[in-house]
């Protein structure tokens, strides 16, 4: 295992940080020595993808944070969830947390940084697809609900919940399912909706929602924040 992690350290010439978090990274010992060389390769490969996308962006980590107790306690978190998550994506999801909560201060503190590494190990990455796909569809198709009409949030809900079970791969019959489950991790707030007039209140200005039975989901200030610090692939 050091001579792996050796081997990793010389892949970032001239990224102090990025070297001597290599040398940090918690390993647990393989039982059966038969599975210990596919354990290491697994190991390698997403340690790679997380280390590589904890190199990328405009703004590198400063080496002052390897004197930081917080942050060498959200680091040691952050690598276990990674090594621990097989898609590539969610492994690149949590370099980019770390890297834009002590590289940007998109987050307030560690109990913080803990909540949202918490809501990242336990979303899959099809509910992340659900969600994000959801983010774009709101952002880019203006619901109709000045009309107060119900057949036109019935039209747009229908339009909604095939582009997510497009974009995500998920059956059309699930979708509500997922936004439920997505639901209690506290990235959406939900707000009623007037089941005989269908009135909708309460929806601040440019404020997108999607109906599910007589409630409103809407994408909060807690998902703006994730999608800022570890969805989106930049550190702007």
């Amino acid at each position: 295992m050091t001579e792996m992690l050796q081997r990793m350290a010389e892949w970032y010439e001239g990224r102090p940080v990025i070297r001597a978090l290599i040398q940090l990274v918690p390993f647990g010992s393989a039982v059966d020595t038969g599975i210990a060389v596919r354990l290491s390769n697994i190991r390698e490969e997403r340690l790679k993808s997380f280390f590589d996308e904890l190199a990328e962006g405009e703004v590198d980590l400063p080496e002052e944070l390897l004197e930081s107790d917080d942050f060498i306690h959200c680091y040691v978190e952050t690598v276990k969830a990674a090594l621990s998550s097989r898609r590539e994506e969610k492994v690149q999801y949590f370099a980019r947390l770390l890297r834009g909560t002590f590289a940007t201060d998109h987050l307030r503190d560690v109990d913080e940084y803990e909540e949202f590494l918490g809501v990242l190990e336990d979303l899959t990455f099809r509910e992340i697809q659900v969600l994000v796909a959801l983010d774009q569809y709101l952002s880019q198709n203006e619901p109709p609900f000045d009309e107060r009409d119900a057949q036109e949030i019935k039209q747009y809900w229908n339009e909604c919940l095939d582009f997510l079970s497009d974009e995500a791969d998920v059956p059309r019959s699930e979708i509500t399912a997922y936004l439920r489950r997505i639901g209690r991790s506290g990235l959406l707030d939900r707000v009623r909706v007037s089941a005989s007039e269908r009135e909708v209140a309460n929806i601040g200005s440019g404020m997108l929602s999607v109906v599910v039975d007589d409630e409103l989901v809407v994408p909060n200030s807690r998902y703006e924040r994730l999608r800022e610090t570890a969805l989106d692939s930049s550190d702007a």
